[in-house]
């Protein structure tokens, strides 16, 4: 195998973990699937395609119009949730949902958008939690009630199934926080970015050699 075929196929290798790095391990992180909602209403569910309740009384769906609009798409969920409207009467409305995920060992970035309903602190309180990892979203953070991006680094030690969850905490008052847009993706080990920048200099050097040496003989 010559240079240039050497350096190909170890950029093509690269290139193909960095594409790993920008996977999104999170099924319907922006609640598009999975309810059949449509246009400006909303409704509770037990299940939102993989998403599913695990205390409280339901995932509640809103589309775009009914208080805000999506950060992403036309969907978000409420997890303060009404009890009508599909929504499980005596349970709290302070709901708790998640989704099981297939990760292997490495390290990892949860992404969230969060919007407060109202600018009353602690009445809108998100609890994000993955593997002994979880950060917190409250009005605190804010600027009013726009949507703001919540960044969770976290690791795994073994390959498995891990639990990521989205819990309301606060005042149980069916007016809490909006979540959208939720990514899980690889972070790259500091050595693929270098290997990477490395293999595209070499390719790049090996092409403009040959360039002129093709010109020369010409």
């Amino acid at each position: 195998m010559n240079k240039i075929a050497t350096i190909g196929l170890a950029a093509a290798l690269l290139i193909g973990q960095a594409a790993h790095a920008a996977t999104n391990f999170v099924s319907n992180g922006s609640f598009e699937d999975g309810h059949g909602v449509v246009g400006a209403n909303w409704h509770v569910f037990n299940t939102v395609g993989p998403w599913e309740t695990i205390d409280g009384a339901g995932i509640e769906i809103q589309g775009s119009g009914v208080v805000t609009t999506a950060q992403d798409g036309n969907f978000y969920v409420e997890l303060d949730s009404d009890t009508s409207n599909g929504g499980l009467p005596g349970e709290s409305t302070n709901t708790a949902m998640g989704q099981w995920l297939g990760l292997g060992q490495g390290s990892y970035q949860l992404s969230f958008w969060y919007r407060p309903r109202t600018s009353v602190f602690g009445d809108n309180g998100i609890l994000a939690s993955i593997n002994g990892f979880d950060v917190s979203a409250n009005t605190a953070k804010g600027n009013g009630t726009a949507w703001e991006q919540y960044l969770l680094d976290f690791t795994i030690g073994t390959d498995g199934d891990y639990l990521l969850s989205f819990e309301a905490f606060g005042n149980a008052n069916e007016y809490g926080g909006f979540i959208d847009n939720v990514i899980v993706s690889a972070i790259p080990e500091a050595e693929t970015w270098l290997l990477l920048v490395l293999g595209f200099g070499l390719a790049g050097t090996t092409f403009r050699r040959r360039n002129r040496m093709a010109i020369r003989l010409a």
